[in-house]
């Protein structure tokens, strides 16, 4: 997930902390409390790290941690050999902030629209956003959206990128994961530093999740991990499954907000979709053995912003998959082809990108070029 966009600098530090104050100053006092929590939240991230070599020549440093830390810093090296993302200085520091989630982001939608609330900053441009270092922050920023009417949703985040203005810090929230999984979170952390739209979620993070799928894929091939690969690839084929089925409902709701039928009937039909929804669910999951990984997601509060932060992740990732087969899995060419279509007005780009997922699911289609 971004946080910041920008260019990269010489001076990381001293550049990235200067535009942000200068956002500060430029900004209503909402913005100035919401900045300010930003900045002292990286702060405390940055003041505290230390250098994974050092971490790994100290005598009583964890067996399990030590283990990660290795790991991350073998997929930096494959991340630019293999796939040739900037890898930069990123992930050469470690730092332990003591919580489970780094930032928590808080996302809106109105009460009968799917289409998600945005907050734009001074360079990341407008993202269907708004991530707090604390907790409570959040929550009580979700707080004054609900009584505003809006859906919301709040959702802890274990890594965000900084995108080239500071070098981005492994973090503890980073460790407890298994290891393929960890190896995604850097491959796809890195894939921002690579292509990221200001102001285009979707497009940059279904990006980023294209490069992961990909990455992972050639990662667990080249160490013959074949056990490994095949839980991969089920885990993948079934969180496929579960963004389609929530990507039906979703556009359930918004043909169902379209209509001319009062507000009141809407809200009561959006409630019984729903229902559905979590009656589908229930077949969904009797289809992968009970899978009960997607429980917490589905038990709490589903509503329009929860359904519009699975669009933001995952809408082009048929295409971005398709691009790189187009490209026959030559990175620097899909990479260039990517940078391309990043160029183009919104309205071209993402009828481009339609073309692309609909010859995902339908090969029979000609090629686009």
């Amino acid at each position: 997930m971004p946080f910041w966009r920008a260019r990269a600098s010489n001076h990381k530090s001293i550049a990235g902390y200067g535009v942000l104050l200068l956002s500060l100053l430029l900004s209503g006092c909402e913005t100035v409390a919401f900045y300010g929590q930003a900045l002292r939240g990286h702060w405390q991230i940055l003041s505290a790290r230390q250098p994974i070599k050092t971490i790994l020549e100290q005598q009583d440093v964890k067996p399990e941690l030590a283990s990660k830390l290795q790991l991350i810093l073998q997929v930096r090296e494959f991340a630019s050999s293999q796939l040739q993302l900037p890898v930069a200085d990123n992930y050469l520091d470690y730092t332990d902030i003591h919580r489970s989630f780094v930032v928590w982001n808080v996302f809106a939608a109105p009460a009968l629209s799917i289409k998600p609330l945005t907050w734009c900053y001074p360079v990341a441009g407008c993202v269907s956003y708004r991530g707090y270092f604390n907790e409570s922050k959040a929550r009580k920023k979700a707080d004054v959206l609900s009584l505003q009417g809006y859906d919301v949703y709040v959702g802890g985040v274990a890594a965000y990128s900084t995108l080239g203005w500071l070098d981005d810090v492994v973090l503890n929230t980073f460790i407890r994961r298994g290891d393929t999984q960890l190896v995604v979170l850097i491959i796809h952390e890195l894939a921002h530093q690579q292509l990221y739209i200001a102001g285009d979620t979707t497009f940059s993070e279904s990006f980023a999740r294209a490069v992961e799928i990909e990455g992972v894929r050639q990662w667990l091939e080249m160490h013959g991990d074949q056990t490994a690969y095949e839980t991969y690839l089920q885990n993948q084929q079934r969180h496929d499954a579960w963004v389609i089925m929530l990507s039906d409902y979703r556009k359930q709701l918004d043909t169902l907000y379209q209509t001319d039928k009062t507000d009141l009937e809407k809200l009561q039909e959006k409630q019984l979709l729903f229902d559905d929804l979590f009656e589908a669910y229930q077949e969904f999951k009797l289809q992968w053995n009970n899978y009960a990984g997607y429980d917490a997601w589905m038990t709490a509060s589903l509503n329009n912003a929860k359904l519009a932060t699975v669009g933001d992740y995952n809408d082009w990732v048929p295409a971005f998959r398709q691009l790189f087969l187009d490209k026959q899995r030559s990175w620097p060419d899909f990479y260039e082809r990517c940078i391309e279509l990043s160029k183009l007005e919104s309205s071209e780009r993402e009828g481009m990108l339609e073309e692309l997922r609909e010859r995902f699911f339908n090969p029979s289609v000609g090629v686009v070029k």
